[in-house]
């Protein structure tokens, strides 16, 4: 069992509350019930003594599972500074004894375009009996409330999908409702896993589009109207047997409806293709070989007499199956699907997922991921197919990959991607950003923070006690930030135009994570700098980072493009960005007007520069 795999479980809030309490079960509704009974109380964002409680207490349940844990760093993580945490914080207590408690984030949300609210850390008292009860009733209140902000989605979050010792864990959290959405993608797979799940998929010979296995009802409901507009035909490959039934995995995760003999006959009229995918779904290599034959053969024929097709693709249930069985597939169809790494068991329809070798003509861009077909699949797949293409091509034709990426555009599109919205939603310093902030910066003052993105330097200068505007070219990076941090100026704009602001009128301005850089290309950079010098009064500071150019020549992953930028395919997309020596960033900076100050971080890959406006 491989124990990487994970998914989260979500709830669409985009139904009605009425909705959502239907869908849960009714055990769980007469605990929540039960629990409001005895009085049991949510409070959010409790005073410091609570919190702190509370992180004794997830330390303590963490111990129980032989799981280490910094006490220090997990504080530092959920961000405790004077008392505070990174986002909502529930506890449920009964007559003064914390039973429960659910610390949350806000951050761009799977199920919509907007903003959704998941679970960081929870800890109960395991001994406690009406534990159980209050976190029940937690649970419910969270949602409610996550409801009434207007959210898009409730996220239970990680997912441990091959641990044994969890299964009582999503057993408990399946009770809720929603779905579960697995992590199987480029953002969360760890990369030599990933890699090997998209070579298997890939066959120079044939010309896979989209595969889907098992044939769940949610592709008849959601697939052809997506798959028309974006002009691609899937492979669906079924399970004879339980074809128009449910078919219940040996795992006994799942228990799902699949499409009728009508629907499938219905995508073959849009131009899909349907394979086999074995008669009754068992792992081939634990069968003897005349129930190996019946399974691989018999499947071939029942889509013959029922379909009125040959199907010339198979595909393993699990894809195991053993080198005789494999050779027999390959006498009996035209293709049959090489192995690809094992996936979790998928509940409630959510096992249609996709495995995708798009090819275009000449110009081939591969795209693996797992997605449901429903909660939000036309949106997901849209993003997923634009970032894609300049993602995934270089591990198979970075010859033609260029040709894809637009440097104009693309850091807008990956920096705009709810993925790296998410990725963004931190509150944490850097340790040479908060040495300048304190080296440096006394309030008051009035603080300009360019490529703010969802708030994270902001909210600190905010803190500190300046008088900050945050702004931002990407509009979902400003949007989460004033979801989270409604108090502060945050707005759109263009760090090379910022027609907004007067002359003088900033007394610092910060640039920080390599803002500067993404500014493409060179002449619009240069202009940026300009727009800093006029805004920025006499004597200000003016605080920002760049790569180092030794780093950027020495990755692998960057490839020079011109005039000192490169492309970079970091974890969550391709970004164009700008290098730069110390030497030459002080010659810049002089023909500007400006003094270098200090400079931090010179061994790392990216380096901080204070510079004065003389």
């Amino acid at each position: 069992m491989n124990p990487r795999y994970r998914g989260t479980l979500l709830i669409d809030l985009r139904q009605s509350l009425d909705e959502i309490w239907s869908r849960i079960r009714n055990g769980r509704r007469k605990e929540i019930k039960q629990a409001e009974r005895l009085g049991i109380e949510i409070k959010l964002n409790p005073g410091l003594e609570r919190k702190t409680e509370w992180l004794d207490l997830f330390e303590s349940n963490m111990s129980e599972l032989g799981l280490n844990t910094d006490k220090t760093a997990i504080k530092n993580y959920l961000g405790f500074i004077d008392g505070k945490v990174s986002g909502p914080f529930f506890i449920a207590i009964l007559e003064g004894n914390l039973l429960s408690g659910e610390i949350y984030r806000i951050n761009a949300s799977k199920a919509g375009e907007g903003l959704g609210m998941s679970t960081i850390c929870s800890a109960t008292r395991k001994n406690e009996v009406r534990a159980g009860l209050a976190h029940a009733l937690l649970i419910w209140k969270t949602i409610e409330y996550t409801k009434a902000q207007g959210y898009d989605e409730y996220d239970f979050g990680g997912w441990n999908c091959y641990r044994p010792d969890q299964r009582g864990v999503n057993s408990w959290k399946e009770s809720f409702g929603g779905s579960i959405w697995w992590g199987i993608t480029h953002e969360k797979t760890p990369p030599e896993q990933q890699i090997e799940q998209d070579e298997a998929m890939i066959d120079p010979n044939i010309g896979i589009n989209v595969w889907f296995d098992d044939g769940h009802i949610s592709i008849n409901d959601f697939g052809p109207p997506i798959f028309r507009e974006i002009g691609v035909t899937p492979t669906v490959a079924i399970v004879t047997d339980y074809v128009g039934k449910r078919l219940e995995d040996v795992t006994k995760y799942i228990n799902y409806e699949l499409m009728t003999v009508e629907m499938l006959r219905n995508l073959i009229r849009e131009g899909w293709e349907i394979a086999s995918h074995t008669k009754t779904h068992r792992r081939l290599s634990k069968l003897s070989w005349d129930d190996a034959v019946e399974e691989i053969v018999g499947s071939k024929k029942w889509i013959e007499e029922n379909l009125g097709i040959t199907p010339k693709k198979f595909a393993a249930p699990f894809n195991d199956m053993t080198e005789d069985q494999k050779k027999l597939a390959e006498s009996v169809y035209e293709y049959v699907r090489p192995r690809i790494p094992p996936r979790p068991p998928q509940k409630d329809g959510i096992h249609a997922i996709l495995h995708a070798i798009i090819r275009k003509e000449e110009d081939e861009f591969l795209f693996t991921t797992a997605i449901p077909m429903d909660l939000g699949f036309k949106n997901y797949i849209k993003f997923r197919l634009s970032k894609h293409k300049v993602n995934i091509l270089k591990t198979f034709n970075p010859l033609k990959l260029d040709a894809l990426i637009d440097p104009v555009k693309v850091n807008y599109i990956t920096y705009n991607s709810p993925n790296t919205v998410a990725v963004y939603t931190v509150k944490n310093l850097q340790k040479a950003e908060d040495a300048a902030f304190q080296d440096f910066l006394t309030p008051p003052g009035r603080i300009l923070d360019l490529g703010c993105g969802t708030g994270r330097t902001t909210w600190h200068l905010n803190r500190l006690g300046f008088d900050v505007v945050g702004y931002d070219i990407a509009p979902n990076m400003i949007k989460t930030a004033q979801q989270l941090h409604p108090n502060i100026d945050f707005r759109v704009g263009d760090a090379s135009d910022l027609n907004d602001f007067k002359s003088s009128s900033f007394d610092h301005i910060l640039f920080s994570f390599n803002g500067i850089g993404c500014i493409y290309p060179a002449d619009k950079r240069l202009r940026c700098l300009n727009e800093i010098t006029r805004v920025l009064r006499s004597d200000g500071l003016y605080i920002y980072s760049l790569h180092s150019k030794e780093w950027m020549l020495n990755h692998p992953s960057n490839i020079p493009i011109d005039h000192g930028y490169f492309r970079h395919d970091g974890p969550y997309g391709t970004t164009v960005v700008y290098a730069s020596t110390i030497e030459e960033q002080e010659k810049e900076l002089t023909e500007h007007g400006f003094k270098l100050l200090e400079i931090y971080d010179k061994d790392k890959p990216w380096i901080y520069y204070v510079a004065q406006l003389i």
